[in-house]
């Protein structure tokens, strides 16, 4: 803590905005007790849009309570200038009380030319507070979507999108304006800022919210939006388009970040416009002569932002290759193509990238179930990404391989799962627990291939065609329960209730393969509880901003992000420095600690107690082997609350009953080699010796473009 200043005996200044006097002062109290002008000459370091504090938010080392902070010194920083305004302190220039000096007011606006435009990265970064669905992943949590049908594909949209006026070419964002997603929100933000000459202060970063302000502390121009109610579009839903900060006149900036938005609406306007063009309106407009590469990166950032870049998309892959290997020796990159005899050269069919840091975490740190699932992408061409994931110690969803094929059918599923096991050197699926739905031949697949390992199926998809079936049957409730079962004897239970309600909904049942979906037949030596494919839903929704960019752009933004994933928990694992067990583990056991408060342990015979519950019902514990007879503790790992009652009783530490795979030690263990992340891919150019075509096209209604020739090099 500060110690207070030795001549008036107060706090300083930055320290009184955020903690206050010791009091219960309001703001009015310390405008009183300090003059406004000497808190905005304080506030450059505390401002929200701090220059370090920034930087560390876009990559995601700033936390949670450090962004709200921040966010909250700001606007008392503009409460305090709006204040001194109505005092008669106006202007940019006012004088210090009692000591007669000038002082200039803090006026972090900027032109395009601030730093935060030239080094390539977003202003407005995508990973926002809520973003971090993948941390700590419980299947209880998605119990009241598990009785929705999944989500059908959503319908093209058809909003307003980038608008420009015709003559001008300005750009308009006004209130009611509709964008395809919070992505496409942030970037049109991001490109209008730019274009207009001042510099953004995020003040609220959220999936479903955003707010953002000019930095200028005594400007007006403010912008909020947020989904809609059917949550495919976001709107805006205010929009202060009012100036009172002086920006600079708009000068040439050699950058690529700042080229693209300037000359945003000539790419959309002309999509194959050569960048030679911009060159010449460049020399006209500004006497400069811009060079080549510079532009064509503009162009690239331009297309990507338009969605009109998928065809330049496939001109990368092999340099997307390339920089994988360079990355690390061990990632698993394979390309297949066909080849087109009308025209002689190669046509893509499909790509698969396994990631060498996760593999290895997976095979040795993580445990055994391996989520396999298949989503089905939006754009220009057809295709299908296939993907593998898993669950850590800390319950966090970890994604392992992706696969973009063209259909997802039996030949897609063979090279995706004989390919995954190769380079995961587990040949057959010996020692794996694959999770799937079965659709599309995947079912076939695994049993034909994957024979050496521990085939299970998606309890949602057995519930889904199980209502449509009986739509009437009031069995919803029995059958979640009886799935989620550790232990046989509750699984028939549930089941003999089930009949009594229907009995055709019973033997419909019992014909689906059951002791592959039902929980008590999963081996202990997976330890996992899970039974549906909610983990690669959550993983699809973290994912979805690269989902929809061209093939290059997609996989680079999927690699990248599962690199941040990992660093991001490499780095949070030795900051558990006081704790055993990860955090989702202890929550778990806290729960059953609660419980445990209402069990009675009956008997105490050496390692073997016997407990029950408020039904009476007996449950014997073996502490030593570790295992209950409800059977979640040697299912998870996790102790139950039964195990817990009886370890309390001998009074030992329920820590040391946790299994290893559940433990701090070997969280670090898993993310501790780390994984780097890809350079820019904008800059990346295309130097392969060969010619690769496109897929065909998904809609019939979009012109087929002509085969795009990669130049050959020496």
């Amino acid at each position: 803590m500060r110690k207070p200043n030795v001549v008036t005996g107060k706090l300083p200044i930055q320290q009184l905005l955020v903690e206050g006097d010791g009091g219960n002062n309001t703001l009015d109290d310390n405008y009183r007790r300090y003059p406004a002008t000497q808190v905005m000459a304080a506030s450059p370091e505390y401002c929200s849009c701090n220059a370090h504090d920034d930087a560390r938010f876009e990559h995601g080392k700033l936390s949670k309570d450090r962004t709200t902070t921040l966010i909250k010194r700001r606007r008392t920083m503009r409460q305090l200038f709006t204040a001194t305004q109505s005092q008669g302190h106006t202007g940019t220039t006012s004088f210090t009380p009692n000591t007669g000096q000038r002082f200039q007011p803090h006026v972090k606006c900027c032109a395009a030319s601030d730093k935060v435009y030239d080094d390539g990265r977003n202003v407005v970064p995508d990973i926002a507070y809520d973003d971090y669905e993948l941390e700590g992943y419980a299947s209880d949590t998605d119990k009241m979507t598990l009785y929705s049908s999944p989500q059908t594909d959503e319908g093209d949209f058809t909003g307003d999108g980038f608008l420009f006026e015709n003559v001008s070419n300005k750009m308009i964002i006004q209130l009611g304006h509709h964008f395809k997603d919070v992505f496409q929100f942030r970037r049109a933000v991001e490109v209008f800022a730019i274009r207009e000459g001042f510099k953004l202060c995020i003040m609220e970063n959220r999936s479903d919210y955003v707010s953002c302000e000019c930095s200028a502390l005594y400007c007006d121009w403010k912008i909020t939006a947020s989904a809609d109610s059917s949550g495919r579009t976001f709107a805006v839903t205010e929009f202060v388009n009012a100036h009172k900060c002086s920006r600079s006149a708009t000068e040439f900036y050699d950058n690529p970040k700042w080229i693209a938005a300037m000359f945003f609406h000539t790419w959309k306007q002309q999509p194959n416009l050569q960048p030679y063009v911009i060159q010449k309106q460049i020399a006209s407009r500004y006497n400069v002569s811009c060079p080549l590469p510079k532009l064509h990166e503009a162009s690239k950032r331009a297309k990507a932002l338009l969605d009109i870049d998928h065809t330049d998309g496939y001109l990368d892959i092999y340099q997307y290759i390339e920089e994988m290997k360079k990355l690390h020796n061990r990632n698993t990159v394979i390309l297949e193509t066909e080849n087109n005899e009308a025209v002689g050269d190669a046509t893509f069919n499909r790509l698969f990238v396994c990631f060498a840091e996760p593999a290895y975490a997976f095979k040795y740190e993580c445990c055994k179930m391996l989520f396999v699932d298949g989503w089905k992408l939006k754009g220009p061409y057809e295709s299908v990404m296939l993907v593998a994931a898993t669950i850590d110690g800390n319950d966090g969803i970890l994604p392992i391989s992706f696969c973009e094929v063209l259909h997802e059918d039996i030949d897609s599923w063979v090279f995706f799962l004989t390919n995954l096991t190769k380079a995961l050197k587990m040949e057959h699926g010996e020692g794996l627990c694959i999770l799937t739905d079965g659709e599309n031949g995947l079912d076939y697949v695994c049993e034909e291939y994957l024979f050496r390992g521990e085939i299970r199926h998606c309890c949602r998809n057995i519930f889904t065609k199980m209502v449509k079936t009986f739509p009437d049957a009031p069995v919803q409730h029995l059958f979640w329960a009886a799935c989620r079962s550790a232990s046989s004897y509750k699984f028939n239970n549930y089941m003999k209730l089930i009949t009594d309600e229907s009995e055709e909904c019973h033997a419909w049942l019992m014909g689906t393969n059951w002791n592959q979906w039902a929980l008590h037949c999963m081996p202990n030596w997976v330890k996992s509880n899970h039974v549906t494919l909610m983990v690669t839903e959550r993983l699809r929704r973290f994912m979805k901003r690269y989902l929809h960019l061209s093939i290059t752009h997609k996989f680079t933004g999927l690699t990248n992000a599962t690199a941040y994933l990992f660093e991001h928990r490499r780095l949070q694992g030795w900051e558990w420095i006081y704790q055993r067990i990860t955090p989702t583990v202890t929550n778990i056991i806290q729960h059953h600690l609660i419980e445990a408060r209402y069990l009675a342990v009956q008997n105490n015979n050496g390692t073997i107690s016997g407990v029950t519950d408020a039904a009476s019902t007996l449950y014997e514990v073996d502490m030593q082997r570790k295992l209950c007879s409800c059977g979640f503790w040697q299912k998870s790992g996790v102790p139950c609350a039964h195990a817990c009652k009886c370890i309390l009783q001998k009074a030992e530490k329920i820590d040391d009953f946790v299994d290893k795979m559940r433990t701090i030690s070997q969280y670090r263990d898993t993310y501790g080699p780390g994984m780097n992340s890809l350079p820019n891919d904008f800059p990346w150019k295309s130097h392969v010796s060969t010619v690769l075509l496109l897929p065909p096209r998904a809609h019939a209604t979009i012109v087929q473009d002509p085969p795009y020739p990669i130049p050959h090099t020496k």
